[in-house]
């Protein structure tokens, strides 16, 4: 076998290393080990109180997401009639659903566990997931815009059409008048 191709397995330690400053430097006169934190759990756990914010940020977007979603999949889906225009607003309320039931609870576990996210599959599958519904629904998004501007094109060539013809006939109407 390859030496390239062999991947060590990511080894995960229980107890995060301790960090120290280097021996050339010396602390400053009012250090305080509450202020200059001194293990990655420290870290991390400073990291994710200047986190806190955008972490609630984002849950609420996800709850609130989560209802308005479903409320749209329930009325576009079931009570009104089927339609183009209501599968679209479905397939779009679908993705954006998911991207808040998975993508959004995936980004506050990476905010809360910044240094040590401990499980590389469940980030691997939470990340593809996310970006899977987020690009899915840019992707629908962006055919439908697509879509309207060709048929504004059609539209406008056949008004212009429209217009030629009118303007011939009226031409031929007005010789036919005058020659007449």
């Amino acid at each position: 076998m390859d030496s390239l191709t062999m991947v060590p397995p990511r080894l995960v330690d229980a107890t995060p290393p301790i960090v120290f400053l280097p021996s050339n430097l010396s602390a400053p006169p009012n250090w305080s080990s509450s202020l200059h934190p001194k293990t990655l759990a420290e870290v991390n756990q400073k990291k994710a109180e200047s986190l806190l914010p955008a972490c609630i940020f984002l849950a609420s977007l996800a709850v609130f997401g989560l209802i308005g979603n479903s409320l749209v999949c329930y009325v576009f889906g079931a009570r009104l009639r089927p339609g183009t225009q209501n599968s679209l607003i479905v397939c779009l309320a679908v993705f954006d659903l998911l991207s808040c039931a998975l993508g959004i609870p995936n980004e506050i576990a990476d905010m809360r566990f910044y240094f040590t996210y401990s499980s590389e599959a469940a980030c691997k599958i939470m990340s593809s997931s996310s970006s899977s519904s987020s690009s899915s629904s840019s992707s629908i998004v962006l055919v439908t815009v697509v879509l309207v501007l060709v048929a504004v094109v059609i539209v406008a060539a056949v008004a212009a059409a429209a217009a030629v013809v009118v303007v011939v006939v009226v031409v031929v109407v007005v010789v036919v008048v005058v020659v007449g």
